[in-house]
């Protein structure tokens, strides 16, 4: 549906987005090791605190992941489980992606 909305936007799928991905974690620990994983797959991460973290946030780290790809259906849907996995794995919540749509 994403994918729909940016190509009515003007988005050329022909060339590569910048694609930042918000997987929110439960520490700075669980935080620094799916970062580690991250950058291991080539993607450049920034961890912190959570700008929206609350008291008693049960997500309160965020691991923000930055890659340059193509994109279709089934990167996406590749970037999903991979991070849904990592998600699962450290206690976290994935959030989804946003990519800015080239003028």
């Amino acid at each position: 549906m994403l994918l729909g909305m940016m190509k009515k936007q003007g988005a050329d799928f022909a060339n590569p987005f910048t694609l930042q991905h918000y997987l929110y974690l439960p520490s700075e620990e669980t935080a620094q090791s799916a970062a580690s994983e991250l950058r291991g797959l080539g993607y450049e991460v920034e961890v912190r605190r959570s700008a929206s973290a609350k008291p008693n946030d049960p997500f309160p780290w965020l691991a923000l992941s930055t890659e340059g790809t193509l994109i279709d259906e089934t990167a996406i849907d590749e970037r999903r489980v991979q991070f849904e996995g990592l998600a699962a794995k450290y206690g976290g919540d994935y959030d989804g992606w946003e990519a800015a749509v080239p003028r």
